[in-house]
């Protein structure tokens, strides 16, 4: 398998998605953070990928908790939980010791999403910034410095009944 730099369709998706943030006036804000996406071991072998795709978040796609969105005109909304961290600048070639000491936090996250083209075309996901609309921040936990994750466990509701439960937040991406 190619390394991801030298896959084609990475390449010419993450060109177009940095010409859609630097050109759209809607996403003309700086950016605050990265999102990671498709990086479990089943959505990385059915993408052909090594490693996963990477969008953006932009500042003006922060929404406080308990805003009202209209997906009014979206094609498939969806709803996913994330776990941001807060990282200190490092080198992209660090090893995985010096990652996991580079996160200063760990926080709760929603990421509201429309996905709306097919999920197996890497480039189209990527140049559309991975169907990411808005991500609804949680606070951030300073005592989760160096990405610890024991004893943390993840809940979805809807409209009031538990859907998911886990304790084993890395089941679906791995570490």
């Amino acid at each position: 398998m190619k390394a991801a730099w030298d896959d084609p369709r990475i390449s010419r998706g993450m060109a177009a998605q940095l010409r859609r943030v630097e050109s759209s006036s809607i996403l003309a804000t700086k950016t605050s953070r990265l999102e990671l996406a498709f990086g479990g071991p089943a959505a990385m072998e059915r993408l052909r990928i090594n490693a996963p795709l990477v969008g953006f978040v932009m500042n003006n796609a922060l929404l406080s908790s308990g805003s009202t969105l209209s997906i009014s005109g979206w094609k498939k909304p969806a709803a996913s939980p994330k776990s941001p961290c807060i990282l200190a600048e490092i080198c992209q070639r660090a090893q995985t010791a010096t990652w996991h000491s580079a996160i200063a936090a760990l926080g709760p996250a929603i990421e509201v999403a429309d996905v709306d083209h097919p999920s197996d075309d890497v480039e189209g996901t990527l140049a559309c910034n991975i169907y990411q609309r808005h991500v609804i921040l949680g606070r951030n936990d300073a005592t989760r410095a160096g990405g610890m994750l024991d004893g943390l466990s993840g809940r979805v509701l809807r409209s009031g009944a538990e859907i998911a439960n886990t304790t084993d937040l890395q089941a679906l991406t791995a570490n």
